[in-house]
């Protein structure tokens, strides 16, 4: 008698049913049939709340049973102010920097003004937020170049880092750098663009290919390929774009043979160029686009965001900064950082889809600022989308290179990220009236708080819940409905705070599969 009104349930269940249910049990003897992207498809885990529950909320289970909604927080640290000269007086503005992935450690390229500016190289070792200097070599006995700023780049095939710089005579020079300890040793010179002279240069590493793209301006625009065989280096045919005047050209590589190369045109405009790289060989257009027709000031800043594709872009206009999301042309997006900013540089880890860190989904935005007489090394957050940039209100970084009345000088800050510690470092200098023109760094991280561990999410919360209730949590294989905001077909990953995005956090948490904006297949 009792399985007769068992089927007669579920005939009952078969005849209300409609397209694309499936049949489940409510427990004692009750069948029915249910959408099977709300959860039809998987299980779910009554538990006792932990604190209250939203509907939608990531859950982990605590060691005692109970079950809570991620949870954490993010602590910003900022380290105290290091010379990197050895008290030498530097060439203020055009000191750079580049983190060695293998060993561990920052190394700066600077010109000694107090030793003949010859070119110094220094090794920085980094332990927490505290940044140690090793004693600074030479690896140019000669004047370097003051029009352009030394540029450093790490190689990870050669674990090696390379200089491009140019001398007195504006011949452009390159050398191969092995950091050993807190030291750095030097190679044989080798010149780019067979020793001609340069104004400005820049140079990218393209993964794809194991090979460096290097452009020059001297009034026109000038490309070459550089390839690696052991730790020697060689330069193919160098390529002029013709009727192509450019000055202050910045360069970088999506890691896959596509490069962008956006520069100052004779009229002072932002344009940009797209060229490809396969193998050795660099195919150069002879057509550029412009991105916009303004003034362009200060040393410009590129980066490239895996995450959406694009290119970001960022520039000083006058006393303002002007960001832009770049495909080959862009649209401009004004950075509101206030009045009297200048001399953009980021923080960038391309390692992990384009954000500063993980835990936050933003990258740091460096700049200076005008205090009255003075110029304050300043931060803001920044956050890329597909379309937009936004940004956080600005902080004040405090005393960078400090004077006896507490006022700050810094000129041309530059900033590297290392992926490996979650750390940027950012370099400055003072001018050369304050402090007798020293150089200094500054090491940034964050330190999160999280109730997530790397085993214990076990779903989504089914609705709402206080402290103490018996909570029911969607577990591996349900569809929860409770979502907003996400794209069909893409992975998400459970966030520090509970949160959901396409990159992952720390730990690295897989929250599931999105079927459409509002529904995602729990993985758990």
């Amino acid at each position: 008698m009792s399985n007769n009104r068992n089927l007669g349930n579920i005939a009952t269940a078969i005849t209300n049913a409609t397209s694309g249910q499936v049949l489940t049990s409510q427990g004692s003897g009750v069948a029915t049939f249910v959408d099977a992207a709300t959860g039809g498809g998987g299980g779910s885990l009554e538990a006792v709340a932990s604190g209250a529950l939203a509907n939608g909320d990531t859950v982990v289970v605590n060691t005692n049973g109970t079950v809570s909604a991620v949870s954490g927080s993010v602590a910003q640290n900022i380290g105290t102010q290091a010379d990197y000269d050895n008290g030498d007086t530097i060439s203020s503005g055009y000191s750079s920097a580049v983190y060695d992935e293998a060993n561990s450690k920052v190394v700066i390229f600077y010109r000694n003004q107090s030793q003949n500016n010859y070119g110094y190289a220094v090794v920085g070792t980094i332990s927490g937020t505290v940044i140690t200097f090793g004693t600074p070599v030479v690896y140019e006995s000669s004047q370097i170049n003051l029009a352009n700023r030394v540029k450093g780049l790490y190689i990870p095939a050669l674990q090696k880092i390379i200089v491009l710089y140019s001398n007195s005579s504006s011949q452009a020079r390159m050398k191969l750098g092995t950091v050993s300890g807190t030291s750095i040793s030097f190679s044989s010179l080798t010149h780019p663009f067979s020793g001609g002279t340069i104004s400005h240069v820049d140079m990218a590493y393209d993964a794809g290919t194991g090979n460096v793209i290097l452009v020059k301006a001297d009034g026109t625009l000038t490309f070459q390929v550089g390839s690696f065989s052991g730790s020697s280096i060689s330069y193919n045919t160098a390529q002029t774009v013709s009727g192509v005047s450019g000055e202050d050209p910045i360069i970088k590589s999506n890691g896959s043979g596509g490069v962008l190369c956006v520069y100052e045109d004779s009229s002072g405009a932002s344009r940009a160029i797209a060229l490809s790289l396969s193998g050795t060989t660099l195919s150069v257009p002879s057509s550029t686009v412009l991105i916009r027709n303004t003034i362009y000031k200060g040393h410009p800043v590129l980066e490239w965001v895996s995450l959406y594709s694009k290119f970001f872009f960022a520039v000083q206009e006058g006393s303002s900064i002007v960001g832009h999301l770049i495909s080959v042309s862009g649209t401009a997006t004004t950075i509101n950082l206030g009045p009297s900013t200048y001399n953009p540089t980021i923080a960038y880890d391309t390692g992990i889809g384009g954000t500063l860190f993980a835990e936050t989904g933003e990258m740091y935005f460096f700049f200076t600022r005008m205090a009255g007489s003075n110029t304050h090394l300043r931060m803001a957050k920044a956050t890329i989308t597909n379309s937009s940039i936004t940004y956080s209100p600005t902080n004040n970084l405090g005393t960078f290179i400090g004077m006896s009345n507490g006022g700050v000088r810094t000129f041309w800050p530059y900033a590297i990220y290392a992926s490996d510690i979650k750390s940027a470092i950012v370099i400055s200098s003072s001018h050369s009236s304050v402090t007798n023109g020293r150089g200094g760094a500054v090491v940034i991280n964050n330190t999160t708080t999280t109730n997530l561990t790397d085993e214990n999410y076990i779903g989504v919360s089914d609705a709402a819940y206080s402290n103490g209730q018996t909570a029911t949590v969607q577990i591996a294989g349900s569809v929860d409905d409770a979502q907003s905001g996400l794209t069909a077909g893409q992975k998400y990953y459970v966030q520090y705070d509970g949160s959901l995005a396409l990159t992952a956090s720390s730990p690295s948490v897989v929250a599931g599969t999105a079927v459409s904006a509002s529904k995602i297949i729990v993985k758990g």
